[in-house]
């Protein structure tokens, strides 16, 4: 995780014209439960994107959750470029998926 931390530190994400696709934990780990406060601690993106939040935490949506974190990423992309127009262009939040904060 430092090596992760240290390789985008002081990096930020230049705009891109392609969709682009935010997937996201439903629930927290412990640690992030216990130190954020309502929806601190879910992660953001600056730039124009479709959020997708998914079964599972930090770690469960690519262990126990795959397969529905793979299926979830496989329909957004059917979606997204089933129209040529929105394959043109950025992602926008605006994702059927998008979960609020409960």
């Amino acid at each position: 995780m430092g090596a992760y931390n240290r390789i985008f530190l002081g990096w930020h994400p230049e705009p891109v014209t392609a969709p682009t696709l935010l997937v996201r934990a439903s629930h927290p780990t412990s640690a992030m439960a216990a130190s954020a406060d309502g929806c601190d601690w879910r992660t953001s993106w600056p730039s124009a994107h479709d959020v997708l939040d998914v079964p599972g935490g930090h770690l469960t949506m690519m262990q126990e959750h795959a397969d529905s974190t793979a299926s979830a990423v496989r329909t957004w992309i059917e979606r997204a470029f089933a129209d040529p127009a929105r394959a043109r262009r950025a992602g926008r939040p605006d994702t059927a998926e998008q979960q609020d904060c409960p």
